[in-house]
C-alpha cells in the first residue's frame, strides 16, 4: 500500500547515491527475500492451519524476545531488567491467550 508514495523519493535517493552494497549485503538480502518473506509464509500459514490462529498466532508476540536473547548470546548485546520484566509479562499474556476459550463468531446458516 505505501509503494505509489516511495516511488518518487526511493527513486531519488536512487539518483543521488546509486545502488552500492557489497556482495555479502545482496546475498543477506535475497536470503531474506526469497527464504524468510517469501517460503518462510508457507510453513507459518501451515502451521496456523494445523493448530488454529487464535492460538499459534500467539506465538508470534515471543519473535522480538527471542531475536533480543539472541542478540545477547550470538552478539554479546546488553539485555536490562526493564526488557527481562516485559518479555516475561508478554510471555504470560501469550500463555494466558492460549489457554483461553475460543468462541466463533460465525454462525452457521
Amino acid at each position: 500500500m505505501s509503494a505509489p508514495f516511495l516511488v518518487v523519493p526511493v527513486a531519488i535517493a536512487i539518483l543521488q547515491h546509486g545502488l552500492h552494497a557489497s556482495w555479502s549485503a545482496w546475498l543477506g538480502f535475497s536470503y531474506v527475500s526469497v527464504f524468510s518473506m517469501f517460503l518462510g509464509f508457507f510453513a507459518w500459514y501451515h502451521g496456523l492451519a494445523i493448530g488454529g490462529v487464535a492460538r499459534v498466532s500467539q506465538m508470534q508476540l515471543l519473535q522480538p524476545f527471542l531475536t533480543i536473547f539472541a542478540s545477547a548470546l550470538f552478539l554479546q548485546e546488553q539485555i536490562t531488567m526493564f526488557t527481562i520484566a516485559i518479555a516475561l509479562l508478554v510471555l504470560i499474556m501469550v500463555a494466558l491467550g492460549k489457554k483461553a476459550t475460543i468462541r466463533s463468531s460465525i454462525k452457521p446458516i
